[in-house]
């Protein structure tokens, strides 16, 4: 069964990131998408990860056809 959230590193994988540069902005707070400890692990839930980037897509495809 696929887990219904990424792990720091592949979070980190997905947006081109290092891992320790995904903790520095996670911890600085100022990393857009919400994160959350499980258990020892923090972790992003796929579904708004993949909500952030269908935003990102869409405000995209607003600023090349407008």
């Amino acid at each position: 069964m696929d887990r219904p959230y990424y792990q720091m590193p592949e979070l980190a994988d997905l947006l081109g990131m290092s891992v320790k540069g995904l903790h520095n902005s996670v911890h600085r707070e100022n990393f857009p998408i919400p994160t959350y400890k499980l258990g020892k692990k923090r972790v992003a839930d796929k579904a708004v990860v993949a909500a952030f980037f269908d935003q990102k897509r869409e405000l995209g495809m607003t600023l090349i056809t407008t």
